[in-house]
């Protein structure tokens, strides 16, 4: 992207803030994930975890929160996700089988689930823990072979990522005539 995604407005606000606010009704504390080094803007008003496990990715920034609360379920969300709504959050948490090892949704195109969309239990933490020292650092991969409630999503679009600037301008004009 050769930008900060946390930083982009997709909804008149940077989008750091626009999925922090969406997690608010659902989460005891909403934390932000950043790497060592990255400065928030003072308006956060948000814990950080920073990132322990540089070059890892999202399963860094996983293993970063098990690492300070191990004993919580974490409800792993990306900035990078502009079409994500109240009520995906509200499927996701309502689906949630605390006994399970991760709640996530299964991308009906690929069969694989959304790591950066799932609700990982603590029982998970040990097993992700192990595919690192493995050398996996794939939490789809990791979350493919888990036990896991999987909920398959009607508009995959939903969760679409945005991961380059031709994307950026798509979801922006996807946007746009969205609140026409």
């Amino acid at each position: 992207m050769g930008k900060d995604k946390s930083q982009l407005h997709y909804w008149h606000e940077p989008q750091w803030k626009h999925v922090s606010e969406l997690l608010v009704p659902f989460c005891e504390e909403v934390y932000l994930s950043c790497r060592e080094g990255q400065v928030l803007p003072p308006t956060a008003n948000r814990p950080a975890i920073i990132d322990t496990r540089a070059g890892m990715g999202p399963m860094g920034g996983i293993l970063s929160a098990f690492g300070q609360h191990p004993d919580s379920a974490w409800l792993v969300v990306a900035c990078d996700l502009p079409f994500l709504t109240r009520e995906i959050l509200e499927l996701l948490v309502r689906s949630r089988k605390p006994d399970m090892l991760a709640t996530a949704f299964v991308l009906r195109s690929s069969g694989l689930p959304e790591p950066v969309c799932t609700i990982y239990e603590p029982a998970a933490y040990s097993l992700l823990l192990g595919e690192v020292n493995k050398g996996n650092l794939s939490p789809q991969r990791v979350l493919s072979a888990m036990r896991l409630t999987r909920i398959e999503l009607e508009d995959e679009t939903l969760l679409q990522n945005i991961n380059n600037l031709e994307e950026y301008a798509a979801a922006l004009a996807k946007i746009k005539k969205l609140l026409k």
